[in-house]
């Protein structure tokens, strides 16, 4: 099963009430720590986002497994791939703007990508120019408005393999996999309020469980 929550921000943030929350949904200790990385990196936007995408996931966790576990602790990976100690299930968060997602997923590897900033069409022929292959160029110059897709798509496969964006940018713009495993995933895309959500993983792992929640209420 893969459970998809999204989200808006709501205007205002209480970010020590969000806060306050995330302890509560994530109660094993180890998680302070986690969370405190967090509240730390100092903007006000991506605290809100970071902190609001993880009540998210703690909802996502319910769909699929009831309440969450003391046991369960948050951990990122050598490359920063967030994921959950103690459990099989597999996470991916994102948010840009006002919109937050988060996938969870029993049953396969995950990366999702939100991207609703608006780029201008010489900026995004510049940058298709130099992280895009040449079939996506071709795209690009055909419609700029496409560049948020496909560099969305390349955002999620990047997240599903917990490879850093660069480098897979890097592999991706010559045609290289970043893995044999390319091959067994397929990119979702999933319509959200007035924006889309893309969703990389294994193929044939059944439906995406599309959630809408309301970040006041959680």
């Amino acid at each position: 099963m893969t459970v998809l929550c999204w989200a808006k921000l709501p205007e205002s943030i209480d970010l020590c009430e969000i806060g306050r929350k995330v302890r509560l949904a994530f109660p094993n200790p180890q998680n302070q720590e986690y969370i405190n990385d967090i509240e730390a990196r100092g903007h006000t936007d991506s605290v809100a986002q970071s902190l609001c995408a993880l009540l998210l996931l703690s909802e996502a966790f319910k769909e699929i497994e009831g309440q969450i576990s003391e046991l369960l602790v948050l951990k990122r990976t050598e490359n920063g791939k967030p994921y959950l100690e103690n459990s099989s299930l597999c996470f991916s968060i994102s948010h840009s703007h006002k919109y937050v997602v988060c996938a969870l997923s029993d049953e396969s590897e995950l990366g999702v990508d939100v991207e609703t900033s608006p780029v201008a069409d010489e900026k995004a022929k510049k940058l298709a120019e130099r992280f895009f292959n040449q079939e996506e160029k071709i795209r690009v110059t055909d419609n700029p408005q496409v560049f948020n897709r496909i560099w969305s798509e390349k955002e999620a496969t990047a997240k599903f393999f917990g490879t850093p964006l660069g480098e897979y940018l890097a592999q991706a713009r010559g045609s290289v996999p970043v893995s044999d495993k390319l091959s067994s995933t397929e990119l979702i895309c999933v319509d959200v309020d007035e924006t889309s959500v893309i969703v990389c993983k294994e193929k044939g792992d059944g439906e995406i469980k599309l959630i809408k929640k309301t970040l006041k209420n959680i």
